[in-house]
């Protein structure tokens, strides 16, 4: 482990950082981008979110409340990610509310949804009852904060240009500017 960090130390010690760090026109303008690159990604990444549509669904049935209602209808959709996820349609309400489930969730509380079923939920809550003749099933949907993968695609372009900097930055400056590799000749 001490080699190691030797190792690296000695790396770092041996570069020339007066000829890297020197700043002409050409490097300063190609940071300059990378960080415009930065925050246009930031800004593109809230933008475009590929999992609103669900969030504001799971939103919506996390915050009604479902008494006795029965599943009228049941519709599927194209998911975001890959596949398809199925909405269901209550006779309380004329709004549709997924069947997006919490990821413990095993295929047959999926399976689980057909018409005719008693849906009973509280309003705030995740958890919901639902029932038919023979069963009845305490089903977990899925947090609406669940939906949400801004942060992760962020997080990954940060690191992206991160490094993208870093290495602009220790890239010799000769490499950027021509005239400055004919003084360092001389």
């Amino acid at each position: 482990m001490l080699k190691a960090i030797e190792t690296t130390l000695s790396f770092f010690v041996s570069l020339n950082f007066k000829k890297s760090m020197r700043f002409g026109a050409s490097k300063i303008v190609t940071l300059i981008f990378a960080f415009l690159g930065l925050i246009v990604s930031g800004f593109l990444t809230y933008y475009i979110d590929t999992y609103r549509e669900t969030r504001e669904e799971l939103t919506e049935l996390y915050n009604h409340k479902l008494e006795n209602c029965q599943i009228t209808n049941i519709k599927s959709l194209k998911y975001p990610g890959k596949g398809y996820y199925k909405l269901f349609k209550t006779n309380c309400s004329d709004k549709y509310y997924p069947i997006l489930l919490a990821y413990k969730s095993e295929m047959a509380d999926y399976n689980f949804f057909e018409k005719g079923l008693l849906v009973s939920k509280d309003s705030l809550s995740t958890t919901s009852i639902i029932s038919n003749e023979n069963e009845i099933k305490k089903i977990e949907f899925r947090q609406p904060s669940m939906e949400d993968d801004r942060f992760q695609r962020f997080k990954f372009l940060m690191i992206f240009f991160s490094v993208f900097i870093v290495i602009i930055l220790f890239i010799p400056s000769s490499f950027w500017e021509p005239e400055l590799k004919r003084k360092d000749n001389k």
